[in-house]
């Protein structure tokens, strides 16, 4: 048995060739993890691994920023471990939006509408997300439509939320 770990996510494959056939092993903890984002609701179980295999990790110290307000959005990212917060730019300096925790998906509007992302996202502590391009996705067209719906139910329960603290 070969092992192969993903450069791009750390995440261990393992290939077998048996009687012609490949059999691939793939860390079950991170699928298990990844398949209860709600972004990724529906999708099937190949389709999920053949996202995680081109996603990348992405690590961050204390008060490193994911990506900052304005900035190019060609990506969107699952929080997986540490803390992190959204922030927006004011008069006053940054405010805090929203904390992110294990499991929440953030960036998304920039790969919906490829505007320039509209809030900044910096670590609290130390932290680890995977990074999910809009390219990948779109090779998939039956991942690529679960996933903008999914995507968009979640702006639109964000939206909500806002909307009722005003």
């Amino acid at each position: 048995m070969n092992t192969i770990e993903s450069k791009k996510t750390g995440l261990l494959i393992c290939a077998a060739r048996r009687e012609g056939v490949h059999l691939i092993k793939i860390d079950e903890t991170l699928l298990r993890v990844i398949s209860a984002v709600p972004v990724f609701a529906g999708i099937g179980r190949l389709e999920l691994i053949a996202l995680l295999a081109n996603a990348s990790r992405v690590e961050r110290s204390v008060d490193q920023a994911f990506f900052d307000e304005g900035d190019e959005g060609q990506t969107f990212f699952v929080f997986i471990t540490g803390s992190a917060v959204i922030e927006k730019r004011t008069e006053a300096g940054w405010r805090g939006i929203s904390d992110l925790r294990p499991g929440d998906t953030f960036g998304e509007m920039a790969i919906v509408d490829g505007g320039k992302r509209s809030a900044r996202v910096r670590a609290t502590s130390n932290a680890i997300a995977l990074m999910f391009q809009k390219s990948d996705i779109d090779l998939s067209l039956e991942a690529a439509i679960v996933i903008y719906r999914n995507i968009a139910r979640i702006l639109s329960k964000r939206l909500r939320h806002y909307n009722e603290k005003l």
